[in-house]
C-alpha cells in the first residue's frame, strides 16, 4: 500500500521553542504562575478565572493520558464514578490500577507552566 504524499496543506505550523536551562525549570517550580507570566498585578477576580481555566486544562491533559492507559470498560467505569462524584470509588479505581493521579496532576501542571513560560518568553523576543 502506497503512502499518500503530503501536500503540506492543512498542517498546523510547528513553532520551535528554545529549550530552557535547568535553573529556569527550578524557577518555574518555585514561582507563582502569574508572576512568571508578568500578570501579578491582575485583579484577584481575573486571577481566579485564569486559575480555574488552567485547572481545566490540566484536568483535560490528565484525561488524555488516562484515555491512553485505560480500556473501554475501564473508561466507562471511570466516567460512571466521576458522574456520581464518588470520591472513594475513584480513589479505589486508581489504586487498583496503580495509577498515581496526584502525581499525574503535578506532572501536567509543571509541564503546562513550563510551556506557558517558554511561549511567553519566546513571544516577547519576537
Amino acid at each position: 500500500m502506497k503512502k499518500k504524499k503530503s501536500t503540506g496543506k492543512n498542517k498546523t505550523p510547528k513553532i520551535n521553542f528554545p529549550l530552557m536551562e535547568i535553573e529556569d525549570y527550578a524557577k518555574i517550580l518555585d514561582t507563582d504562575i502569574f508572576e512568571l507570566l508578568g500578570l501579578q498585578n491582575l485583579p484577584q477576580e481575573k486571577k481566579s478565572e485564569i486559575a480555574h481555566r488552567i485547572g481545566n486544562i490540566i484536568i483535560d491533559r490528565v484525561l488524555i493520558r488516562l484515555d491512553s492507559m485505560l480500556r473501554g470498560p475501564e473508561i466507562a467505569e471511570l466516567k460512571f464514578l466521576t458522574e456520581r462524584d464518588d470520591k472513594e470509588g475513584l480513589v479505589e479505581f486508581f489504586k487498583t490500577r496503580n495509577i498515581d493521579i496526584a502525581k499525574m496532576m503535578v506532572e501536567e501542571a509543571i509541564a503546562l507552566k513550563a510551556q506557558l513560560v517558554n511561549f511567553v518568553t519566546w513571544a516577547a523576543k519576537k
